[in-house]
């Protein structure tokens, strides 16, 4: 006869067992993230962002949607940021060489080629002049972004919400949202939310 006295060996997962498996299984780039307060962001101008080390360039178009994309033109590789946006509203323009970008991230001009050409047209479809865009929600009075750059990410999106506060919590009548840039790293800012 065999008794076992181990009381934790059983079917069930370890918690060790667990964390590593959900490590494994998650995605950062499958998540809503806040990226900044509303009121933070220039609606005329672009902004820059970095999140999950990805440089993100933020700007509003005419349908006062905000839009989020890859803060990098790939012409030369400027960063978007350092642009404008046209004066309708409808495109982010790079300041090297005035390069077009709608909503999408398709290329709309390349000022170097006559528009009549065919030419302009088929180098602004290629794939290679096009600019990563990621889906974006306000909520709360904040900007939320789903940094994933696959071509279901806008469809994966629609599939989760952003981890807001409770409405009833929220009082945003006597309070705005603050945002600062803590300098280190993940360890230290979990270990001085433990207090």
């Amino acid at each position: 006869m065999v008794i076992n006295t181990n009381l934790k060996q059983n079917n069930e997962p370890s918690e060790r067992a667990i964390a590593k498996e959900i490590e494994l299984t998650f995605q950062w780039t499958k998540n809503w993230y806040p990226i900044s307060p509303i009121d933070y962001l220039d609606p005329n101008s672009p902004n820059s962002m970095k999140l999950l080390g990805k440089k993100l360039v933020i700007w509003k178009n005419n349908q006062d949607d905000w839009v989020v994309m890859d803060d990098v033109c790939p012409h030369k590789l400027i960063e978007l940021s350092s642009g404008k946006i046209d004066s309708n509203g409808e495109n982010i323009v790079c300041r090297y060489h005035g390069w077009c970008f709608d909503s999408q991230g398709n290329c709309t001009k390349i000022p170097a080629i006559d528009s009549k050409d065919s030419a302009a047209e088929t180098a602004c479809q290629s794939d290679r002049a096009k600019v990563n865009t990621y889906p974006t929600r306000v909520v709360q009075d904040l900007l939320w972004v789903w940094p994933d750059d696959n071509r279901e990410a806008q469809t994966e999106s629609l599939s989760s919400q952003p981890a807001t506060m409770p409405e009833d919590i929220l009082d945003t009548s006597n309070s705005k949202w603050f945002m600062v840039e803590v300098p280190v790293g993940y360890a230290v800012a979990e270990n001085l939310l433990k207090f």
